[in-house]
């Protein structure tokens, strides 16, 4: 309901026929943007009866490091697109641990989408514009610009996220590869696609079967999860809930105690009483759990 007037309005202004002779197609975005006016007029309407709406600015520390780390989770995004190799459940990003290279490395990639843009005529050029705004448009919401906290300083990154954004990513790779060869003087495009879409077909087939051997079980399924988030007490907790109902109990209990010295971390550091108290709670089911072991 949000997002989609503004994609919208963005194809009506890139790639809509605006021929003198066609009427004007504006008038047919009213209809969405009155279902968003009536969507805010609900999201206030909770805010004045004082019902559970998140406030995106009540730690202004906490809001400004989640908008520091959105340049690491797009690239994180778009390194998925192109190498899926570490595809697991509960993916994050510590927003403590934020890479120093990431600023660069992200102004690269911005850099190069701007002159593959703009080395293109007028008609290419829309389509890619449209492309990138659907991506960016269709992932705002996951952003954490409204917080999406799995765990302490972990923000979630989930690979489904990319669903509808990722529409976006093909629509600019595969309009941006037919304009490259078109300037090759020789290549005939359409071998070259068929061969392309065969590779990325039979590629995607090995690794969807190969990535449902990790949903196997919730062993196999946590046990990779760990492998790539160590730092989350969640992870370890669902391990040893896993192992537990598997009978494997030694190895539950060392996941246990994993978790549990995760979250005694926690509450040393954190400084919320809302965190801590959470925390406090999780602590007790954790150590009742590990008892019953």
């Amino acid at each position: 309901v949000i997002n989609l007037p503004f994609v919208l309005f963005l194809y009506q202004w890139l790639l809509a026929d605006k021929a003198p002779e066609r009427p004007a197609r504006e008038k047919y975005l009213i209809p969405f943007f009155l279902l968003l006016a009536a969507l805010a007029f609900v999201l206030l309407r909770k805010l004045s009866v004082g019902q559970g709406v998140p406030n995106v600015f009540a730690n202004p520390l906490e809001l400004g490091m989640r908008l520091l780390a959105v340049p690491e989770t797009l690239l994180t995004y778009l390194r998925l697109l192109v190498w899926p190799s570490d595809l697991h459940y509960y993916r994050s990003l510590d927003t403590l641990t934020s890479l120093a290279w990431t600023p660069f490395v992200f102004g690269a990639v911005v850099m190069a989408g701007w002159l593959i843009v703009q080395r293109t005529p007028r008609p290419v050029k829309n389509i890619l514009l449209f492309s990138v705004g659907w991506f960016i448009i269709f992932l705002l919401p996951v952003l954490n610009i409204l917080p999406l906290i799995i765990e302490y300083s972990h923000i979630t990154t989930a690979e489904h996220f990319l669903y509808l954004p990722m529409a976006g990513a093909v629509v600019f790779f595969v309009t941006a590869l037919e304009d490259l060869l078109r300037k090759v003087p020789g290549v005939q495009r359409r071998p070259v696609n068929s061969w392309l879409a065969v590779s990325v077909t039979v590629m995607m087939i090995f690794l969807t079967l190969k990535q449902n051997t990790y949903w196997r079980s919730e062993v196999a399924l946590f046990e990779r999860t760990v492998r790539y988030e160590k730092k989350m007490a969640r992870i370890y907790l669902l391990l040893a809930k896993a192992y537990f109902f598997d009978e494997q109990i030694d190895k539950a209990i060392e996941a246990y105690k994993k978790a549990a010295g995760i979250v005694e971390y926690y509450l040393k550091i954190t400084m919320v009483p809302i965190a801590h108290q959470y925390y406090k709670i999780l602590a007790r089911d954790i150590y009742i759990d590990m008892a019953y072991c």
